[in-house]
C-alpha cells in the first residue's frame, strides 16, 4: 500500500463531517505542507489534519478561540487529544510484501487537558497526522 493509501484508509474512518474554512489559509495540490480542520456530526469534536512531504519536522498551530462547540457545559474547552500518526523514512516508501511494515502509525492520547486558545500539531518528516480534540 502506498502512503496515500494509507491516509486515505485512516481518512475514511475519521469522525471529521464538516471541514472548515480556515482563515488566511488555502492549500495547493502541490504544496509540500498541509493543513485542514473539521467538525465531526454533531459539531463536538473537532479533528485536525496535517500533512509534510517535506524532510523536515514542521509545526502547525490552529487557533481554535473562535470555535463555538455545540455542547453547553464545555463551549470553548476541548479536554483530550486522540492523535495518529501515518510516517515514513522518505518520500518513495511503500508497504511490500517484502516489508509490509515500511509506513508507520504511531498512536497517542492525552487526557486530562485543557485546550481552548489554540492547538499545536508537530508533524515529523514524511508524515499524516490527525488529531481529535474531544
Amino acid at each position: 500500500m502506498t502512503a496515500d493509501g494509507a491516509a486515505l484508509s485512516m481518512i475514511s474512518r475519521s469522525p471529521a463531517a464538516w471541514p472548515l474554512q480556515l482563515q488566511d489559509y488555502k492549500a495547493g495540490p502541490k504544496d509540500d505542507f498541509q493543513v485542514q480542520a473539521a467538525w465531526d456530526k454533531e459539531r463536538k469534536r473537532l479533528v485536525l489534519y496535517v500533512l509534510n512531504r517535506t524532510a523536515e519536522q514542521k509545526t502547525a498551530t490552529f487557533d481554535i478561540s473562535q470555535l463555538e462547540r455545540n455542547t453547553w457545559w464545555s463551549k470553548h474547552t476541548f479536554k483530550s487529544a486522540e492523535t495518529r500518526t501515518l510516517y515514513a523514512d522518505d518520500a518513495l516508501t511503500r508497504n511490500t510484501m517484502e516489508n509490509p511494515d515500511a509506513i508507520k502509525r504511531k498512536d497517542q492520547t492525552q487526557t486530562g487537558l485543557s485546550i481552548s486558545d489554540e492547538y499545536s500539531v508537530t508533524a515529523q518528516p514524511w508524515s499524516f497526522v490527525e488529531v481529535i480534540l474531544d
